[in-house]
Protein backbone atom coordinates (compact mmCIF):
# COMPACT_ATOMS: atom_id res chain seq x y z
CA UNK A 1 0.00 0.00 0.00
CA UNK A 2 3.26 2.52 0.86
CA UNK A 3 4.62 1.46 -2.59
CA UNK A 4 1.41 2.57 -4.11
CA UNK A 5 1.24 5.28 -2.65
CA UNK A 6 4.42 6.30 -3.34
CA UNK A 7 4.17 6.01 -7.04
CA UNK A 8 1.04 7.51 -7.55
CA UNK A 9 2.79 11.00 -5.42
CA UNK A 10 5.57 10.60 -7.80
CA UNK A 11 3.68 9.87 -10.75
CA UNK A 12 1.55 13.35 -10.13
CA UNK A 13 4.44 14.83 -9.48
CA UNK A 14 5.78 14.32 -12.79
CA UNK A 15 2.70 14.83 -14.55
CA UNK A 16 2.84 18.41 -12.98
CA UNK A 17 6.23 19.12 -13.64
CA UNK A 18 5.65 17.94 -17.10
CA UNK A 19 2.70 20.17 -17.73
CA UNK A 20 4.95 23.54 -16.04
CA UNK A 21 7.22 22.80 -18.32
CA UNK A 22 5.19 22.53 -21.33
CA UNK A 23 3.19 25.42 -20.21
CA UNK A 24 6.40 27.55 -20.15
CA UNK A 25 9.47 25.99 -21.13
CA UNK A 26 11.52 29.44 -21.37
CA UNK A 27 11.42 29.84 -17.64
CA UNK A 28 12.87 26.36 -17.27
CA UNK A 29 15.76 27.37 -19.74
CA UNK A 30 16.13 30.04 -17.87
CA UNK A 31 16.39 28.66 -14.70
CA UNK A 32 18.99 25.74 -16.25
CA UNK A 33 21.23 28.58 -17.80
CA UNK A 34 21.27 30.83 -14.48
CA UNK A 35 21.64 27.50 -12.64
CA UNK A 36 25.31 26.73 -14.49
CA UNK A 37 25.91 30.40 -14.31
CA UNK A 38 26.39 30.30 -10.44
CA UNK A 39 27.60 26.74 -10.48
CA UNK A 40 30.72 27.90 -12.95
CA UNK A 41 30.80 31.39 -10.76
CA UNK A 42 31.52 29.17 -7.45
CA UNK A 43 33.88 26.76 -8.67
CA UNK A 44 36.17 29.84 -10.93
CA UNK A 45 35.92 31.51 -7.75
CA UNK A 46 37.45 28.53 -5.45
CA UNK A 47 40.11 27.66 -8.00
CA UNK A 48 41.39 31.16 -7.83
CA UNK A 49 41.30 31.01 -3.76
CA UNK A 50 43.60 28.29 -3.53
CA UNK A 51 45.47 29.01 -6.60
CA UNK A 52 45.81 32.58 -8.18
CA UNK A 53 49.12 34.21 -6.76
CA UNK A 54 47.18 37.15 -5.81
CA UNK A 55 44.79 36.74 -3.11
CA UNK A 56 41.69 39.07 -2.38
CA UNK A 57 41.30 40.58 1.10
CA UNK A 58 44.52 38.43 1.93
CA UNK A 59 42.24 35.17 1.93
CA UNK A 60 44.63 32.61 3.87
CA UNK A 61 43.86 29.02 1.71
CA UNK A 62 45.65 26.99 4.81
CA UNK A 63 42.77 28.55 7.05
CA UNK A 64 39.72 26.73 4.90
CA UNK A 65 39.07 23.58 3.42
CA UNK A 66 39.08 23.29 -0.12
CA UNK A 67 35.25 22.75 0.15
CA UNK A 68 34.71 25.69 2.39
CA UNK A 69 32.27 28.06 -0.57
CA UNK A 70 29.73 24.94 -0.23
CA UNK A 71 28.79 26.71 2.44
CA UNK A 72 27.83 29.76 0.50
CA UNK A 73 26.14 28.10 -2.07
CA UNK A 74 22.32 29.27 -0.28
CA UNK A 75 23.17 32.68 -1.72
CA UNK A 76 23.40 31.42 -4.94
CA UNK A 77 20.58 29.10 -4.96
CA UNK A 78 18.28 31.57 -3.27
CA UNK A 79 19.49 34.06 -5.86
CA UNK A 80 18.29 31.30 -8.87
CA UNK A 81 15.04 30.25 -7.11
CA UNK A 82 13.75 33.91 -6.88
CA UNK A 83 14.76 34.98 -10.70
CA UNK A 84 12.93 31.46 -11.64
CA UNK A 85 10.05 32.24 -9.96
CA UNK A 86 9.75 35.77 -10.85
CA UNK A 87 10.32 34.68 -14.64
CA UNK A 88 7.48 32.33 -14.31
CA UNK A 89 4.94 34.66 -12.80
CA UNK A 90 5.80 36.99 -14.94
CA UNK A 91 5.10 34.09 -18.19
CA UNK A 92 1.54 33.62 -16.46
CA UNK A 93 0.85 37.30 -18.05
CA UNK A 94 0.28 35.69 -21.68
CA UNK A 95 -3.01 34.09 -20.50
CA UNK A 96 -4.86 37.46 -19.74
CA UNK A 97 -4.65 37.66 -23.31
CA UNK A 98 -7.03 36.13 -26.05
CA UNK A 99 -5.63 37.56 -29.22
CA UNK A 100 -3.36 35.51 -31.00
CA UNK A 101 -1.25 38.92 -32.06
CA UNK A 102 -1.00 39.44 -28.14
CA UNK A 103 0.02 35.90 -27.13
CA UNK A 104 2.75 36.33 -29.55
CA UNK A 105 4.05 39.39 -28.65
CA UNK A 106 4.16 38.82 -24.97
CA UNK A 107 5.96 35.82 -25.72
CA UNK A 108 8.68 37.17 -27.65
CA UNK A 109 9.37 40.09 -25.45
CA UNK A 110 9.48 37.84 -22.77
CA UNK A 111 12.17 35.84 -23.96
CA UNK A 112 13.80 39.06 -25.29
CA UNK A 113 13.57 40.05 -21.45
CA UNK A 114 14.87 36.49 -20.23
CA UNK A 115 17.81 37.10 -22.66
CA UNK A 116 18.87 40.29 -21.16
CA UNK A 117 18.26 39.45 -17.71
CA UNK A 118 20.57 36.48 -18.24
CA UNK A 119 23.13 38.57 -19.54
CA UNK A 120 22.57 41.31 -17.05
CA UNK A 121 23.76 38.43 -14.75
CA UNK A 122 26.37 37.17 -16.54
CA UNK A 123 28.00 40.42 -16.70
CA UNK A 124 27.53 40.91 -12.85
CA UNK A 125 28.97 37.02 -12.04
CA UNK A 126 32.01 37.92 -14.91
CA UNK A 127 33.19 42.04 -13.36
CA UNK A 128 32.91 40.51 -9.19
CA UNK A 129 34.93 37.66 -10.36
CA UNK A 130 37.62 39.96 -11.85
CA UNK A 131 37.51 42.88 -9.82
CA UNK A 132 38.16 40.45 -6.62
CA UNK A 133 41.26 39.32 -7.89
CA UNK A 134 42.51 42.04 -9.95
CA UNK A 135 41.65 44.96 -7.66
CA UNK A 136 40.92 43.61 -4.66
CA UNK A 137 37.27 44.87 -4.52
CA UNK A 138 33.73 43.33 -5.19
CA UNK A 139 31.27 45.03 -8.08
CA UNK A 140 29.08 47.74 -5.91
CA UNK A 141 27.98 51.44 -6.86
CA UNK A 142 31.28 52.77 -6.47
CA UNK A 143 33.01 50.33 -9.05
CA UNK A 144 30.24 50.96 -11.48
CA UNK A 145 30.12 55.20 -11.08
CA UNK A 146 33.76 55.14 -11.81
CA UNK A 147 33.39 52.62 -15.02
CA UNK A 148 31.39 54.95 -16.67
CA UNK A 149 32.80 58.21 -15.32
CA UNK A 150 34.41 58.93 -19.28
CA UNK A 151 35.97 54.89 -19.99
CA UNK A 152 35.57 53.92 -23.66
CA UNK A 153 33.47 50.76 -23.87
CA UNK A 154 35.95 50.03 -26.69
CA UNK A 155 38.88 49.86 -23.99
CA UNK A 156 36.99 48.51 -21.94
CA UNK A 157 36.37 45.46 -24.30
CA UNK A 158 39.83 44.73 -24.68
CA UNK A 159 40.37 43.60 -21.16
CA UNK A 160 37.99 41.17 -22.09
CA UNK A 161 39.49 37.47 -22.14
CA UNK A 162 38.90 34.55 -23.98
CA UNK A 163 37.43 32.80 -20.60
CA UNK A 164 35.43 35.83 -20.43
CA UNK A 165 33.63 35.07 -23.76
CA UNK A 166 33.29 31.57 -23.10
CA UNK A 167 31.60 32.31 -19.67
CA UNK A 168 29.71 34.67 -21.05
CA UNK A 169 28.34 31.96 -24.04
CA UNK A 170 27.52 28.68 -22.50
CA UNK A 171 24.38 29.57 -20.37
CA UNK A 172 22.83 31.15 -23.54
CA UNK A 173 24.14 27.53 -24.83
CA UNK A 174 22.35 25.31 -22.24
CA UNK A 175 19.23 27.90 -22.49
CA UNK A 176 18.59 26.65 -26.26
CA UNK A 177 19.24 23.28 -25.39
CA UNK A 178 16.54 23.24 -23.21
CA UNK A 179 14.20 25.16 -25.27
CA UNK A 180 14.90 23.12 -28.82
CA UNK A 181 15.23 20.02 -27.55
CA UNK A 182 12.80 17.10 -27.29
CA UNK A 183 10.27 17.43 -25.03
CA UNK A 184 11.50 14.04 -23.16
CA UNK A 185 14.88 15.24 -23.14
CA UNK A 186 13.84 18.92 -21.73
CA UNK A 187 11.75 17.27 -19.05
CA UNK A 188 15.29 14.99 -18.09
CA UNK A 189 17.22 17.97 -17.93
CA UNK A 190 14.86 19.77 -15.89
CA UNK A 191 14.55 16.78 -13.18
CA UNK A 192 18.33 16.47 -13.27
CA UNK A 193 19.02 20.18 -12.89
CA UNK A 194 16.36 20.40 -9.85
CA UNK A 195 17.61 17.48 -8.08
CA UNK A 196 21.09 19.00 -8.42
CA UNK A 197 19.52 21.89 -7.10
CA UNK A 198 18.11 20.25 -3.86
CA UNK A 199 21.39 17.64 -3.88
CA UNK A 200 23.53 21.50 -3.37
CA UNK A 201 21.09 22.44 -0.87
CA UNK A 202 21.21 20.08 1.50
CA UNK A 203 25.27 19.56 1.16
CA UNK A 204 25.62 23.41 1.92
CA UNK A 205 23.61 22.81 5.07
CA UNK A 206 26.11 20.05 6.62
CA UNK A 207 29.04 21.80 5.09
CA UNK A 208 28.52 24.62 7.31
CA UNK A 209 31.45 25.26 9.41
CA UNK A 210 32.46 27.83 12.19
CA UNK A 211 34.94 30.00 10.27
CA UNK A 212 32.44 30.98 7.39
CA UNK A 213 31.49 34.30 9.02
CA UNK A 214 35.15 35.19 9.02
CA UNK A 215 35.13 35.83 4.77
CA UNK A 216 34.22 38.62 3.56
CA UNK A 217 30.88 39.14 2.34
CA UNK A 218 32.33 40.20 -1.38
CA UNK A 219 33.16 36.50 -1.07
CA UNK A 220 30.42 34.82 0.87
CA UNK A 221 27.46 36.95 -0.91
CA UNK A 222 26.01 36.14 -4.85
CA UNK A 223 27.42 39.16 -6.96
CA UNK A 224 24.12 39.90 -7.37
CA UNK A 225 22.83 40.17 -4.01
CA UNK A 226 26.29 41.80 -2.86
CA UNK A 227 25.12 44.90 -5.84
CA UNK A 228 22.30 45.16 -4.48
CA UNK A 229 22.74 45.21 -0.99
CA UNK A 230 25.21 47.92 -1.94
CA UNK A 231 22.66 50.07 -3.71
CA UNK A 232 20.17 49.34 -0.56
CA UNK A 233 22.62 50.98 1.77
CA UNK A 234 23.26 53.80 -0.43
CA UNK A 235 19.91 54.00 -1.17
CA UNK A 236 18.66 54.22 2.35
CA UNK A 237 21.74 55.14 4.64
CA UNK A 238 23.89 57.20 2.14
CA UNK A 239 23.61 59.99 4.25
CA UNK A 240 25.30 58.88 6.84
CA UNK A 241 28.17 58.40 5.24
CA UNK A 242 28.19 61.75 4.32
CA UNK A 243 27.43 63.38 7.03
CA UNK A 244 30.09 61.16 9.22
CA UNK A 245 32.49 63.13 6.17
CA UNK A 246 31.08 66.07 6.34
CA UNK A 247 34.12 67.98 7.54
CA UNK A 248 36.40 66.39 4.59
CA UNK A 249 33.84 67.26 1.62
CA UNK A 250 33.35 70.90 3.01
CA UNK A 251 36.92 72.22 3.00
CA UNK A 252 37.70 75.01 0.42
CA UNK A 253 40.44 77.04 -1.47
CA UNK A 254 39.45 79.29 1.23
CA UNK A 255 41.16 77.14 4.20
CA UNK A 256 43.41 75.79 2.03
CA UNK A 257 47.18 75.58 2.92
CA UNK A 258 48.80 78.47 1.36
CA UNK A 259 47.56 80.02 4.07
CA UNK A 260 49.59 78.06 6.99
CA UNK A 261 53.19 79.05 7.85
CA UNK A 262 55.50 76.66 6.35
CA UNK A 263 58.48 77.16 8.74
CA UNK A 264 58.25 74.16 10.81
CA UNK A 265 58.11 71.76 7.89
CA UNK A 266 61.22 73.41 6.32
CA UNK A 267 63.14 73.25 9.35
CA UNK A 268 62.37 69.14 9.34
CA UNK A 269 63.00 69.03 6.06
CA UNK A 270 66.01 70.36 6.31
CA UNK A 271 67.18 68.52 9.09
CA UNK A 272 66.64 64.78 7.09
CA UNK A 273 66.91 65.78 3.73
CA UNK A 274 69.76 67.06 1.09
CA UNK A 275 71.37 69.76 1.35
CA UNK A 276 70.67 73.60 1.08
CA UNK A 277 70.26 75.04 -2.39
CA UNK A 278 69.23 78.61 -4.01
CA UNK A 279 67.64 77.90 -6.83
CA UNK A 280 63.97 76.42 -6.03
CA UNK A 281 63.53 72.56 -6.21
CA UNK A 282 61.50 70.22 -9.45
CA UNK A 283 58.96 68.34 -7.72
CA UNK A 284 58.39 65.31 -10.25
CA UNK A 285 56.21 62.27 -9.65
CA UNK A 286 56.61 59.42 -11.63
CA UNK A 287 53.05 57.33 -11.47
CA UNK A 288 53.34 54.06 -13.29
CA UNK A 289 50.16 52.17 -13.37
CA UNK A 290 50.50 48.57 -11.61
CA UNK A 291 54.47 48.92 -11.73
CA UNK A 292 55.96 47.08 -8.43
CA UNK A 293 59.35 48.75 -7.34
CA UNK A 294 60.49 44.97 -7.25
CA UNK A 295 60.39 45.37 -11.34
CA UNK A 296 61.76 48.74 -12.10
CA UNK A 297 65.33 48.03 -11.22
CA UNK A 298 65.70 44.47 -11.17
CA UNK A 299 68.79 43.83 -12.29
CA UNK A 300 68.82 39.90 -11.15
CA UNK A 301 69.88 37.01 -13.03
CA UNK A 302 72.34 39.66 -15.36
CA UNK A 303 69.29 41.40 -16.77
CA UNK A 304 69.75 44.94 -17.48
CA UNK A 305 68.83 47.96 -15.70
CA UNK A 306 64.95 47.57 -16.66
CA UNK A 307 64.56 51.56 -16.84
CA UNK A 308 68.29 53.60 -16.34
CA UNK A 309 66.52 56.96 -16.63
CA UNK A 310 64.16 56.52 -13.54
CA UNK A 311 66.96 54.85 -11.64
CA UNK A 312 69.55 57.69 -12.49
CA UNK A 313 66.13 60.61 -11.56
CA UNK A 314 66.29 58.04 -8.29
CA UNK A 315 69.69 58.79 -7.40
CA UNK A 316 69.85 62.38 -7.40
CA UNK A 317 66.27 63.04 -5.75
CA UNK A 318 64.36 60.72 -2.98
CA UNK A 319 63.68 57.31 -3.33
CA UNK A 320 61.39 56.73 -0.74
CA UNK A 321 61.70 52.69 -0.42
CA UNK A 322 59.69 52.36 3.31
CA UNK A 323 56.48 54.19 1.34
CA UNK A 324 53.93 52.03 0.97
CA UNK A 325 50.38 52.41 -0.42
CA UNK A 326 47.37 53.30 1.34
CA UNK A 327 44.73 51.15 -1.00
CA UNK A 328 44.94 48.24 -3.86
CA UNK A 329 42.52 50.60 -5.73
CA UNK A 330 44.45 53.78 -7.51
CA UNK A 331 42.25 56.12 -7.12
CA UNK A 332 42.33 55.86 -3.66
CA UNK A 333 46.24 55.65 -3.44
CA UNK A 334 46.89 58.61 -5.98
CA UNK A 335 44.56 60.81 -3.42
CA UNK A 336 46.52 59.66 -1.10
CA UNK A 337 49.94 60.37 -2.78
CA UNK A 338 48.74 64.02 -3.78
CA UNK A 339 47.10 64.51 -0.47
CA UNK A 340 48.77 63.26 2.31
CA UNK A 341 44.94 62.10 3.72
CA UNK A 342 43.82 58.55 3.96
CA UNK A 343 40.64 58.01 1.91
CA UNK A 344 36.94 56.66 2.95
CA UNK A 345 37.31 53.44 4.46
CA UNK A 346 34.18 52.18 2.83
CA UNK A 347 33.92 51.06 -0.79
CA UNK A 348 33.39 54.61 -2.07
CA UNK A 349 36.53 56.26 -3.89
CA UNK A 350 36.37 60.22 -2.71
CA UNK A 351 38.80 61.37 -5.49
CA UNK A 352 36.65 60.94 -7.77
CA UNK A 353 33.31 62.50 -6.07
CA UNK A 354 31.96 65.71 -7.79
CA UNK A 355 32.35 67.54 -4.16
CA UNK A 356 36.28 66.06 -4.23
CA UNK A 357 37.63 69.56 -3.00
CA UNK A 358 40.19 68.94 -0.66
CA UNK A 359 44.17 70.62 -0.33
CA UNK A 360 46.58 68.85 -2.47
CA UNK A 361 50.05 68.85 -2.80
CA UNK A 362 50.60 71.30 -5.41
CA UNK A 363 48.82 74.07 -2.78
CA UNK A 364 51.93 73.73 -0.51
CA UNK A 365 54.30 75.02 -3.06
CA UNK A 366 53.90 78.69 -3.01
CA UNK A 367 54.56 81.17 -6.09
CA UNK A 368 56.56 80.18 -8.69
CA UNK A 369 55.70 77.12 -9.39
CA UNK A 370 53.79 75.48 -12.28
CA UNK A 371 51.57 72.32 -11.71
CA UNK A 372 50.93 70.15 -14.90
CA UNK A 373 50.19 66.90 -15.79
CA UNK A 374 51.48 64.91 -18.82
CA UNK A 375 50.46 60.74 -19.51
CA UNK A 376 49.79 58.81 -22.22
CA UNK A 377 47.51 56.82 -21.22
CA UNK A 378 43.41 57.74 -20.20
CA UNK A 379 43.11 59.04 -16.91
CA UNK A 380 39.87 58.00 -16.10
CA UNK A 381 41.38 54.53 -15.64
CA UNK A 382 43.26 55.06 -12.70
CA UNK A 383 43.47 59.07 -11.97
CA UNK A 384 41.04 61.02 -9.01
CA UNK A 385 40.06 63.19 -11.77
CA UNK A 386 37.66 65.41 -9.86
CA UNK A 387 40.06 65.54 -7.21
CA UNK A 388 42.72 67.00 -9.11
CA UNK A 389 40.35 68.96 -11.49
CA UNK A 390 38.70 70.74 -7.99
CA UNK A 391 42.27 72.16 -6.76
Amino acid sequence: MTKLKLREFLRKGYDGLTGMISSNRASFAFFVGLLATVLVYRIQLTIGLFTHPVKPFDFNPTQHPAWFTLAYLPYDLVFVLVCFLLSWLFSRITYLFKQGKAISFSKISGLILLHLVLMMMLLVHGVHSRLLFDVQTGLDISAIKEAFSGISLLKTLKFIEIRDYLFLIFPFAFFWLVLLSPFRLTVWMVRFSILLFLFLSSLSILTTHGRARDVPEEIRLNPAFFLLSDMTESVFFGHSVKDQNGNTVKVTRSVSPLSRPLGPGLSEMERFGSAKRTPPWNIVFFIMESVGTRYIFDTSHGHPMPMPFLHKISEEGWFLKKHYTTSNVSTKAIFSLFSGLYDFFNRENFGTRVDAEVPAIHNWLGEGYDSFLVTPSSISWYFPTKFVKNN
